[in-house]
């Protein structure tokens, strides 16, 4: 099945899929990590507010991030990338508690948010590849009900946005809090997500890092929605 929503410049494009995403970025609690390492440390949280009754039996979220260029704001083809996983991350209430927040290790770099979404669906945050658009400007699915990576489906060297993308960069050695980030489904159908509502629970970031007494270093706060800053230490 898919869901298709018209393809413009800043609108998102939802595909359903079927299966589990790829495996996230993770580091083992007893690892040992300070400013002397050639890997970064990442904080964030994320969840799903889900407006109507529930209808989805996969409540995790996840989230795609790619490597992109500084410079021109666009991503890189064939650069690195990760996806952070929050397995129970949907809320029925806003009074409901948020999930931990996640502590992942990834490669340093200048990474992008280019999709999210459960085992069964994603949204999309960039253009898609002109192969995968058909007359009507919505995304033909090879096939039905298999794993379909987003990676196959968006463009390579797609043009991001400051104010539209989520965006930064992470130098090795340092350990960063991007915010937590609340998606929300209007619908009790599988739908896109609409951009996340981000906000800052230092507390929360604080408390997830304390899970990880390897980890040393000052932890710095940075917002995604903002232009990229430098990654210099």
């Amino acid at each position: 099945m898919l869901i298709i929503l018209p393809t413009l410049t800043g609108m998102l494009l939802t595909l359903v899929l079927a299966s589990a995403c790829a495996g996230p970025a993770t580091i083992d609690s007893s690892a040992r990590f300070d400013a002397a390492s050639d890997k970064a440390i990442l904080v964030l949280g994320s969840s799903t507010l889900w407006k109507e009754d529930f209808r989805d039996p996969d409540r995790s979220l996840t989230l795609h991030w790619q490597e992109f260029d500084p410079k021109t704001l666009r991503l890189v083809p064939g650069g690195k990338g990760f996806t952070s996983l929050t397995r129970g991350s949907v809320r029925l209430k806003r009074a409901d508690p948020y999930p931990a927040a996640q502590v992942l290790r990834v490669e340093p770099g200048s990474y992008a948010l280019v999709a999210a979404g459960s085992g069964s669906s994603k949204t999309l945050y960039v253009q898609q590849k002109d192969r995968y658009v058909n007359k009507w400007g919505h995304t033909m699915v090879r096939g039905h009900y298999v794993y379909i990576d987003p990676l196959e489906y968006i463009d390579p060297g797609a043009q991001l946005a400051v104010g539209q993308n989520y965006m930064f960069s992470v130098a090795a050695g340092q350990v960063v809090y991007l915010g937590h980030f609340e998606f929300a489904r209007h619908t009790r159908y599988l739908g896109g997500f609409t951009r996340a509502r981000r906000f800052e629970d230092e507390v929360a970031a604080r408390a997830a890092l304390a899970g990880y007494p390897g980890i040393s270093g000052p932890m710095i706060i940075v917002n995604p929605a903002k232009p990229p800053q430098s990654v210099a230490r």
